[in-house]
């Protein structure tokens, strides 16, 4: 099914194709037309399949404060945009950068972490948080800070409203 390991299409289930990242490790993805063919909230059908245009995978259905629904090892949940501007998840890469650590993108950041700019003209790894959930964060930054997918538009996963632990 959607996510699960493979190393052979054959594994997949009907509808689905055995894709992964350069960085390593392979999983079963869904063919799709729609948004309702994918498991919400943050599957969409929104992955492209490189080489084949007009071909397009559900993206994974994942909790980007755990990692939970991203099955293969390595990997962390993580989020995009759709052409719309609509914020997804999708399991990529993991690395092993936690709180504050120099980063080029989230694929350098441990699960549950993020590469986001600072204002000191470098990308750190931040700690994942549901806004709506007080204490989640570490001691030394114990402030969810509410993200935006864009300008103004706060980022928001069916009913969860992420944000970044910091002081």
């Amino acid at each position: 099914g959607q996510g699960d390991p493979c190393n052979d299409s054959t594994l997949c289930e009907v509808g689905a194709i055995c894709v992964g990242y350069d960085a390593g490790g392979t999983s079963c993805a869904n063919f799709c037309d729609s948004d309702v063919q994918c498991e919400g909230p943050g599957g969409r059908c929104a992955i492209g399949l490189t080489g084949v245009p007009g071909v397009t995978l559900c993206s994974d259905n994942c909790d980007l404060v755990t990692s939970a629904g991203c099955q293969l090892a390595g990997s962390s949940c993580q989020v995009a945009l759709t052409d719309l501007d609509e914020p997804f998840t999708l399991c990529g890469p993991a690395g092993a950068g936690l709180e504050q650590v120099l980063c080029t993108d989230t694929s350098d950041c441990a699960p549950g972490f993020i590469c986001l700019p600072t204002s000191n003209n470098d990308n750190r790894c931040f700690e994942w948080c549901n806004t709506a959930v007080p204490g989640t964060c570490p001691p030394n930054l114990p402030t969810c800070f509410a993200l935006n997918a864009t300008e103004g538009v706060p980022l928001v996963i069916g009913t969860i409203h992420y944000g970044v632990c910091n002081p």
